[in-house]
Protein backbone atom coordinates (compact mmCIF):
# COMPACT_ATOMS: atom_id res chain seq x y z
CA UNK A 1 0.00 0.00 0.00
CA UNK A 2 1.33 3.58 -1.25
CA UNK A 3 0.99 6.10 1.54
CA UNK A 4 0.54 9.40 0.79
CA UNK A 5 4.15 9.96 2.57
CA UNK A 6 5.67 7.47 0.25
CA UNK A 7 3.39 9.02 -2.62
CA UNK A 8 4.69 12.67 -1.65
CA UNK A 9 8.17 11.38 -2.07
CA UNK A 10 8.12 9.52 -5.66
CA UNK A 11 6.89 12.64 -6.74
CA UNK A 12 9.43 15.36 -5.29
CA UNK A 13 11.85 12.64 -6.77
CA UNK A 14 10.35 12.37 -10.25
CA UNK A 15 9.79 16.37 -10.39
CA UNK A 16 13.68 16.54 -9.38
CA UNK A 17 14.79 13.93 -12.13
CA UNK A 18 12.60 16.19 -14.93
CA UNK A 19 14.55 19.14 -13.59
CA UNK A 20 17.62 17.57 -14.00
CA UNK A 21 17.36 16.59 -17.14
CA UNK A 22 15.41 19.87 -18.35
CA UNK A 23 18.89 21.61 -17.03
CA UNK A 24 21.69 19.27 -18.45
CA UNK A 25 19.65 20.24 -21.93
CA UNK A 26 19.44 23.83 -21.54
CA UNK A 27 23.46 23.85 -20.49
CA UNK A 28 25.01 21.09 -23.40
CA UNK A 29 24.42 23.54 -26.10
CA UNK A 30 25.89 26.31 -24.22
CA UNK A 31 29.03 24.42 -23.54
CA UNK A 32 29.24 23.32 -27.33
CA UNK A 33 29.12 27.41 -27.95
CA UNK A 34 31.62 27.86 -25.55
CA UNK A 35 33.76 25.51 -26.81
CA UNK A 36 33.19 26.71 -30.43
CA UNK A 37 34.31 30.23 -29.06
CA UNK A 38 37.18 29.01 -27.63
CA UNK A 39 38.37 27.49 -31.02
CA UNK A 40 38.47 31.27 -32.58
CA UNK A 41 41.50 32.27 -30.63
CA UNK A 42 43.20 29.83 -32.17
CA UNK A 43 42.85 30.87 -35.75
CA UNK A 44 45.95 32.63 -36.48
CA UNK A 45 45.16 34.22 -39.51
CA UNK A 46 42.79 37.54 -39.56
CA UNK A 47 41.09 36.57 -42.80
CA UNK A 48 40.23 32.80 -41.57
CA UNK A 49 38.90 34.42 -38.86
CA UNK A 50 36.47 36.23 -40.21
CA UNK A 51 35.74 33.23 -42.91
CA UNK A 52 34.98 31.40 -39.67
CA UNK A 53 32.98 34.20 -37.43
CA UNK A 54 30.78 35.00 -40.95
CA UNK A 55 30.34 31.61 -42.07
CA UNK A 56 31.61 33.01 -45.64
CA UNK A 57 28.92 35.41 -45.34
CA UNK A 58 29.50 38.98 -47.21
CA UNK A 59 30.73 41.89 -44.52
CA UNK A 60 30.11 45.52 -45.72
CA UNK A 61 32.44 48.25 -44.27
CA UNK A 62 30.51 51.00 -42.85
CA UNK A 63 30.93 54.07 -41.38
CA UNK A 64 28.02 53.51 -38.87
CA UNK A 65 30.55 51.53 -36.54
CA UNK A 66 33.11 54.04 -34.58
CA UNK A 67 36.17 52.58 -32.56
CA UNK A 68 37.83 54.39 -30.23
CA UNK A 69 41.19 53.98 -29.35
CA UNK A 70 44.49 55.78 -28.99
CA UNK A 71 46.40 56.48 -31.90
CA UNK A 72 49.71 55.50 -30.30
CA UNK A 73 49.70 53.16 -27.48
CA UNK A 74 53.10 53.27 -25.35
CA UNK A 75 52.75 49.62 -24.82
CA UNK A 76 50.72 47.09 -26.09
CA UNK A 77 50.45 45.54 -23.06
CA UNK A 78 47.17 46.88 -22.32
CA UNK A 79 45.72 48.85 -25.00
CA UNK A 80 42.44 50.25 -24.34
CA UNK A 81 39.39 50.09 -27.20
CA UNK A 82 35.66 50.72 -27.27
CA UNK A 83 33.45 50.70 -29.98
CA UNK A 84 29.92 51.64 -30.53
CA UNK A 85 26.86 51.33 -33.66
CA UNK A 86 25.54 54.21 -34.43
CA UNK A 87 22.81 53.18 -36.95
CA UNK A 88 22.93 49.81 -36.77
CA UNK A 89 19.36 48.07 -35.66
CA UNK A 90 19.47 45.14 -33.97
CA UNK A 91 22.71 44.80 -33.21
CA UNK A 92 23.65 41.28 -32.11
CA UNK A 93 27.48 40.93 -31.45
CA UNK A 94 30.64 42.69 -31.61
CA UNK A 95 34.08 41.53 -31.92
CA UNK A 96 37.61 42.64 -31.76
CA UNK A 97 40.08 41.88 -33.97
CA UNK A 98 44.20 42.62 -34.47
CA UNK A 99 45.20 42.12 -37.75
CA UNK A 100 48.67 41.58 -36.53
CA UNK A 101 48.75 39.45 -33.38
CA UNK A 102 50.07 36.17 -33.39
CA UNK A 103 45.98 34.92 -32.14
CA UNK A 104 43.98 38.30 -34.12
CA UNK A 105 40.99 37.07 -32.04
CA UNK A 106 40.57 39.99 -28.87
CA UNK A 107 37.17 39.89 -27.76
CA UNK A 108 33.68 39.61 -28.78
CA UNK A 109 30.71 40.24 -26.95
CA UNK A 110 26.77 38.87 -27.11
CA UNK A 111 24.52 41.87 -27.55
CA UNK A 112 21.02 41.53 -25.82
CA UNK A 113 17.75 43.67 -27.56
CA UNK A 114 17.73 45.79 -24.99
CA UNK A 115 21.49 46.94 -24.64
CA UNK A 116 22.94 49.70 -26.38
CA UNK A 117 25.54 48.51 -28.96
CA UNK A 118 28.68 49.91 -26.90
CA UNK A 119 31.89 47.75 -25.85
CA UNK A 120 34.56 48.63 -23.87
CA UNK A 121 37.83 46.17 -23.57
CA UNK A 122 41.66 46.63 -22.49
CA UNK A 123 43.42 44.14 -25.06
CA UNK A 124 47.04 43.18 -25.58
CA UNK A 125 48.27 44.34 -29.16
CA UNK A 126 52.04 42.58 -29.78
CA UNK A 127 53.01 45.83 -32.72
CA UNK A 128 51.53 48.30 -34.47
CA UNK A 129 48.44 46.99 -36.34
CA UNK A 130 45.09 47.46 -37.85
CA UNK A 131 42.42 46.86 -35.02
CA UNK A 132 38.98 45.83 -36.68
CA UNK A 133 35.37 45.57 -35.15
CA UNK A 134 33.13 43.38 -36.74
CA UNK A 135 29.13 44.05 -36.07
CA UNK A 136 26.70 41.54 -36.47
CA UNK A 137 23.31 43.67 -37.10
CA UNK A 138 19.94 41.96 -37.86
CA UNK A 139 21.53 38.97 -39.42
CA UNK A 140 24.46 40.83 -41.74
CA UNK A 141 28.27 41.38 -40.98
CA UNK A 142 29.70 45.47 -41.20
CA UNK A 143 33.40 46.26 -40.27
CA UNK A 144 35.38 49.30 -39.72
CA UNK A 145 38.72 49.29 -38.55
CA UNK A 146 41.57 51.67 -37.32
CA UNK A 147 45.44 51.50 -36.78
CA UNK A 148 46.79 51.26 -32.98
CA UNK A 149 50.73 52.38 -33.43
CA UNK A 150 52.67 50.46 -30.59
CA UNK A 151 55.74 52.18 -29.27
CA UNK A 152 57.35 49.98 -26.44
CA UNK A 153 58.46 52.58 -23.94
CA UNK A 154 57.11 55.90 -26.05
CA UNK A 155 59.82 55.58 -28.04
CA UNK A 156 58.05 55.71 -31.52
CA UNK A 157 59.38 52.33 -32.66
CA UNK A 158 56.36 50.04 -33.41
Amino acid sequence: MITSTTQSTMNRLGLFVAALALGFMLVTPLIAAENNSRDLFQVKAIDSLLKKITGGAAVSATDKIVILSPQIAESGKEVSIAVRSEGLKYVESITLMAEKNTNPMLASFKMSERSKPFIRSRVKLSKTTRVLALVKADGKYYTASTVVKVTDGGCGGG
